[in-house]
């Protein structure tokens, strides 16, 4: 096996590893044993590995930036209120206890999934896997606890202190990742930012206005959102900087585009894909998000296709309708 690795992140935990075809009842063995009967023996060495993690992340203005602008967007649910490494003070005091019993409440067939891409029979792997991994035992993992997705009311704004540039982050809530208006928001997202010739990089970056600037979609399994970022010059004010990308915003919503641009940022975009799924890993991953993300194959390929299908009525109209006065708004400033 090689490549064992793992993550975790919203809505899941994910363990990761290329093996190859004639070790594969091998590994499925091992794995139905792992989750069958763990020995945490490394429990306590691997949180010295999670504290240097947790100061790295401290001691990064990126992450304080989105941990702010997260919790700022969602007052009332776990994606803003609490963080994927968690707390100081959790660290602190580690609860062995508390542990094992989150992996046996968690760890459960009903509550995962094993995904396979790449040189697979799928006649011969599924009786593997049935024999191994499908004889742990189902439990009743109960309604987890409802969380209120309460967007922000007006501009909400939040400060970062660091070492180092400047710069502010603008942030609307959006949609959960199986809802029919992701695709065009996607393709909203591509025409602002393709690094050449989006409208952020024509009007900020090549006329030399910011020295960076970019924007990203996100779209998780109960909610979304769509951000903006720009990066200000030395002493350019971060009040410039905010009304430089709401400028771009108010472009698009004008339609400063056109479908020409549209079909050609899609056909590169599916292009990128195509590239992109030659690879096992990109294939499985893809695979995963559906899962997590509770979506059945046939939505994730209809998302696929009507990227192509997305016109420029479809654009102004995600636009007018998710990017408006409701919004975070985080600045970036220079200090101790």
């Amino acid at each position: 096996v090689e490549g064992l690795n793992a993550f975790t992140s919203f809505d899941q935990t994910v363990y990761v590893a290329d093996v190859p075809t004639n070790r594969f009842a091998a590994w499925a063995e091992v794995e139905v044993e792992r989750f069958k009967d763990p020995a945490f023996r490394l429990f306590y060495p691997e949180l010295e590995a999670v504290y240097e993690e947790k100061n790295r992340s401290i001691d990064n203005p990126f992450r304080s930036v989105w941990e702010a602008m997260l919790s700022a967007m969602w007052t009332k649910h776990p994606y803003g209120t609490q963080t994927t490494i968690g707390e100081v003070e959790h660290l602190k005091v580690p609860a062995f206890g508390d542990m094992v019993e989150y992996f046996h409440k968690w760890y459960v067939p009903n509550n995962m999934a094993v995904v396979l891409a790449g040189d697979i029979d799928p006649e011969t792997a599924l009786p593997v896997l049935e024999k191994t991994l499908g004889t742990l035992p189902a439990k009743d993992l109960g309604a987890p606890a409802p969380g209120k997705l309460e967007g922000p009311k007006g501009r909400v704004f939040r400060e970062v202190v660091a070492e180092g540039e400047q710069g502010v982050t603008i942030a609307w809530p959006t949609v959960a990742a199986a809802h029919p208006d992701r695709a065009a928001l996607e393709v909203m997202d591509m025409l602002v930012d393709n690094s050449k010739t989006g409208l952020i990089n024509v009007q900020l970056e090549l006329s030399q206005k910011l020295p960076d600037a970019g924007s990203s979609p996100m779209a998780l399994h109960e909610a979304g959102m769509w951000q903006m970022r720009g990066t200000a010059k030395e002493g350019q004010s971060l009040e410039e900087v905010e009304q430089l990308l709401l400028g771009v915003v108010a472009s698009l919503k004008k339609g400063e585009f056109t479908q020409e641009d549209i079909d050609a940022i899609v056909l590169q975009d599916e292009v990128s894909q195509k590239q992109r799924l030659e690879f096992a890993g990109a294939r499985v991953s893809k695979i995963a998000d559906a899962y997590v993300n509770r979506m059945e194959w046939k939505e994730v390929l209809a998302q696929d296709e009507a990227k192509p299908k997305v016109t420029k009525e479809d654009v102004l109209r995600v636009a007018g309708t998710y990017l408006g006065d409701d919004r975070v708004v985080v600045y970036r400033k220079r200090g101790k």
